[in-house]
């Protein structure tokens, strides 16, 4: 098996978008076809209610799209399905097993194909001949209490929680539409404040049996145009034969295993040491000057905050709050080598340097190393912002 360090940033960004597919299953409906109605307008609580309610299907088989528009203004070489979008099949078993094959514009076998069961996911990426697994962790066998003893809440109850989820977030009314062929409800959430360049993000499911039908994520920057999207084009209802649900990759295909960050084994009842916050008491404890000015592209500094980088001290400076906030985490550089999927982004001139940067309709990432310090600016803002926050840091 290869080790996840010898991944190139490209392969990398191709299995994480594996995961992404099926973050967003369900993603952007397509058009509503011939013969499917919209459901009667209802509250949104007795539309979920509706949903919950409903029989569920045997087994789910559509035709999807996946649309995705993440990277394709960072520079990035693309090519394959999971890295600029293509046309497919989905499955999904009665157990929740789940496969989605992506096909290249061009046709022909599969180019791109995840399986999802409850112990592992399997990404194989057909141009770079490379499978990806990602071991599950085992789910607890404890089941969970639930008010009214079937395990669906009632209309009240789930009107309750929209109404905690609204403090938050704007929440749109059930909008009937049809989706796949047939008669659905969505909905619309975005962030009441702070929410960067996060729009807002639209999810549909089946009126009859809650099935996901749609999620999509917008960005400020283009409200009209999915940044992500999974368009479910056709859907039926009824049994996935096994071979369906199964994935056979060349002999000859490159297998990477991608471990999940490590569960803590800390008990409960363990005392937890306070968080050494504050730019005095974080200083004291590296070795190099922290940049901490009192502002960053108008972004008041909120927080400075010591954390563990790879068994490492750096600082974390927060500036601003929310989605819409500026991280930047300083470390002294060390003699280890560059980290490649950095050094393979493409490289822009920050703070007198030469550094690397990966912008998105989502947010941006800028790297650079000056003075004996590596900085990795980060946050849900333009690439100007990002840039001109990186500057501040000289």
């Amino acid at each position: 098996m290869a080790s996840l360090r010898t991944i190139s940033s490209r392969r990398l960004i191709a299995g994480i978008g594996g995961v992404v597919v099926l973050a967003v299953a369900g993603v952007s409906v397509g058009s509503a076809l011939q013969g499917a109605n919209p459901p009667a307008p209802q509250p949104l609580a007795d539309a979920l209610h509706q949903a919950a309610v409903g029989a569920k299907p045997t087994g789910i088989t559509a035709d999807v799209t996946f649309t995705n528009n993440l990277l394709s203004s960072a520079g990035l070489p693309g090519g394959d399905p999971l890295m600029s979008g293509a046309s497919g099949r989905m499955w999904i078993s009665a157990a929740g097993d789940l496969r989605i094959e992506l096909q290249s514009s061009g046709g022909g076998s599969p180019d791109s194909q995840v399986l999802a069961t409850k112990s592992e996911i399997t990404v194989y990426d057909g141009t770079q001949n490379t499978v990806y697994k990602i071991a599950l962790p085992a789910s607890s066998s404890t089941p969970k209490t639930t008010t009214p003893s079937n395990g669906i809440p009632t209309v009240a109850a789930i009107q309750s929680k929209l109404n905690e989820l609204a403090a938050h977030l704007n929440v749109s009314g059930a909008i009937p539409g049809a989706a796949g062929g047939v008669p659905s409800y969505s909905v619309k959430i975005s962030p009441q404040h702070d929410g960067g360049l996060l729009g807002n993000a639209e999810l549909a499911w089946d009126a009859s049996n809650g099935v996901p039908l749609g999620v999509s994520v917008y960005s400020t920057t283009d409200p009209s145009t999915p940044v992500l999207a999974l368009r479910v084009n056709d859907i039926s209802y009824g049994p996935v034969d096994a071979s369906a649900l199964q994935i056979s990759p060349p002999a000859n295909a490159k297998v990477v295993d991608v471990p999940l960050p490590a569960r803590s084994t800390k008990s409960s009842t363990t005392t937890k040491t306070a968080p050494v916050t504050g730019l005095a008491a974080v200083q004291s404890q590296v070795a190099f000057t922290i940049k901490a000015p009192a502002t960053v592209d108008g972004l008041p500094q909120h927080q400075v905050r010591l954390v563990d980088w790879k068994g490492q001290k750096a600082a974390l400076v927060l500036y601003g709050q929310g989605l819409g906030g500026i991280a930047v985490l300083e470390r002294a550089t060390t003699t280890s080598p560059p980290n490649a999927t950095i050094t393979q982004l493409p490289t822009v001139k920050v703070a007198g340097v030469s550094g690397h940067e990966l912008a998105t309709p989502l947010g941006t990432v800028v790297a650079f190393t000056k003075g004996g310090v590596n900085f990795i600016v980060a946050g849900s803002v333009s690439q100007l912002a990002a840039e001109t926050a990186a500057g501040a840091l000289s």
